[in-house]
């Protein structure tokens, strides 16, 4: 019953207003989902300086700055920069095009139906772009289609692992197995869908703010210094100190999680730690940065 009443929150997190609702690029692919889903973020950054860390998304290239932990986990996941998703952007990653292929893990990938530079791109899911007065942006991301077990057998690639070629086989040959997978994705594919997704927003938010906070500060600081007051940013202190580059990232980690479970609580949880006993479940909503999270594994630094 209680994944009944969360379940409408969960399929719209951070949307606003229509967002959930209205039309998007992508949307005439799948003109009858089963599923569908639509999350969205606003980021202090403008869309160009968003957009690069989009288009190098995958596996084997940028990842997709969620829980790498668990990509790797279910799939050996690998990327760009080794174990985790990219922290920079990477030229040779960035000319996609339509007809290409994302690689989503596990031999399966994902065909570019539709892509415009700083507006939308659509790859299995849809990822859009809007400028937002301020020089932010809002980023939301929809999913449509008949599930995500029938989308993986649909997507995998001839050398897909034994597992995802025999998922493809069971699915096409074995009768009642799309109703079967339809279950599976409706109990454990959409919160988990979900968990990764709303790491996705995160982690591009957190990505996109920072190189373009560290870029603006950077120009700030130049000019300030050629007059004898420049003063550092906090985001440059953050990234030129090993020590506190991780504290800080540690903590945006903990935020993530906070957000994503809903875990609120009085005691704080430094980054990394415990919280004390006196944490407990509240409602937050959705947006909100919180104190104390869960204790759950750690992606690797």
């Amino acid at each position: 019953m209680a994944y009944w009443l969360w379940r409408p929150t969960m399929l719209r997190w951070g949307t606003e207003g229509a967002e959930a609702v209205e039309p998007l690029p992508g949307d005439d692919l799948k003109p009858l989902p089963a599923f569908q889903s639509t999350r969205a973020i606003t980021i202090d950054a403008p869309p160009e300086s968003v957009w690069p860390w989009i288009v190098q998304m995958g596996i084997y290239r940028a990842g997709f700055y969620t829980h790498d932990w668990l990509e790797r986990a279910m799939f050996r996941a690998r990327y760009v920069e080794g174990k985790h998703s990219a922290t920079r952007i990477h030229p040779d990653l960035q000319d996609l095009k339509v007809g290409d292929q994302v690689p989503y893990g596990g031999g399966v990938c994902a065909t570019v139906t539709g892509l415009e530079p700083n507006r939308h791109l659509v790859a299995g899911e849809q990822f859009i772009l809007r400028p937002l007065t301020g020089n932010r942006t809002r980023f939301i991301i929809r999913y449509r289609g008949a599930g995500y077990l029938s989308a993986a057998a649909q997507g995998a690639a001839p050398d897909a692992p034994a597992v995802t070629r025999a998922l493809a086989s069971t699915l096409q040959k074995v009768p009642g197995a799309l109703l079967l997978a339809c279950a599976v994705d409706l109990f454990i594919g959409d919160p988990l869908h979900h968990f990764m997704e709303v790491g996705v927003l995160r982690g591009v938010k957190r990505r996109a703010e920072s190189s373009y906070g560290s870029a603006t500060a950077g120009g700030t600081s130049q000019t300030r210094g050629a007059r004898g007051h420049g003063l550092m940013s906090p985001l440059v202190l953050v990234n030129a100190c090993p020590s506190f580059r991780r504290a800080y990232w540690r903590g945006k980690y903990w935020s993530e999680v906070a957000d994503v479970t809903g875990w609120s609580g009085s005691a704080y949880s430094t980054a990394g730690s415990r919280p004390r006993a006196s944490a407990s479940r509240s409602s937050v909503p959705a947006g909100t940065l919180t104190r104390c999270a869960p204790v759950l594994p750690m992606p690797e630094p």
